[in-house]
C-alpha cells in the first residue's frame, strides 16, 4: 500500500525579540486558515536560534516534495524567507506540478507557480 500523500507546513522561528510570531502561533494560524484537514499535514519547522543548520527541515522539505510525499506546500508569509530560498522553493514545486498556499492576515491564498 502506498503512502498517503501529505501538505508541507513549514515554520521559521528565529531568537530575534521582533519576530512576530513564535511556532505555536505559526501553526496555529496556518491550520486554522486552511482547509486542508490537520491529519493530512506534515510540519517542517527550522529554529534559527538553535545550533541545528537554519533550513535543515527547509531542506527536508524540498528532499520530501522531490520524493513524491508532497502534494502541496502552505507557509506563513514571512519576511526572514529570502528570495533565493524562494526562488528555489517555487522552482521545485513547479517541477513536482505541486501548488503553494501563503498564509497571509489570516487568509489562506494559492501562488500561481505553475
Amino acid at each position: 500500500m502506498s503512502e498517503k500523500k501529505k501538505v508541507a507546513v513549514y515554520y521559521r522561528t528565529t531568537s530575534n525579540k521582533s519576530q512576530m510570531m513564535n511556532e505555536e502561533e505559526q501553526k496555529k494560524l496556518i491550520k486554522e486558515s486552511t482547509f486542508f484537514s490537520s491529519d493530512a499535514m506534515q510540519d517542517y519547522c527550522d529554529n534559527c536560534g538553535e545550533q541545528e543548520r537554519k533550513d535543515a527541515q527547509f531542506e527536508r522539505m524540498i528532499s520530501d516534495i522531490k520524493a513524491n510525499k508532497i502534494e502541496a506546500v502552505t507557509l506563513l508569509e514571512r519576511e526572514e524567507s529570502s528570495e533565493q530560498e524562494m526562488e528555489w522553493l517555487e522552482s521545485i514545486m513547479a517541477e513536482a506540478k505541486i501548488p503553494l498556499y501563503v498564509c497571509k492576515n489570516n487568509e489562506v491564498k494559492k501562488v500561481d507557480i505553475l
